[in-house]
């Protein structure tokens, strides 16, 4: 019985593991203005948004700077956004 709670903590763990691994890949991308690689993307009108586990961005790219601007959601909440007004 205890070998079968260490191998699903285990498996619980790495999966943790990999989940902050891909979200921060995603997010070190996006904030170098590429496409994230672990989400879907939805265009809308003037921005798009991309879809991860657990985690998704809102970006949009300012017409007089050409850079591209985003707002990072975890778990539906607001974490960091570099909008300017």
């Amino acid at each position: 019985m205890g070998n079968k709670i260490k191998l699903a903590a285990g498996i619980l763990f790495l999966l943790l593991f990999l989940w902050i691994i891909a979200g921060a890949i995603d997010f070190s991308r996006v904030n170098a203005q590429k496409p994230p690689v672990f989400c879907v993307e939805t265009k809308y009108s003037g921005y798009c948004h991309y879809s991860g586990p657990g985690y998704s961005f809102d970006t949009v790219q300012n017409p007089f700077s050409k850079t591209v601007q985003y707002a990072f959601y975890l778990f539906g909440m607001e974490v960091n956004n570099n909008f300017t007004n």
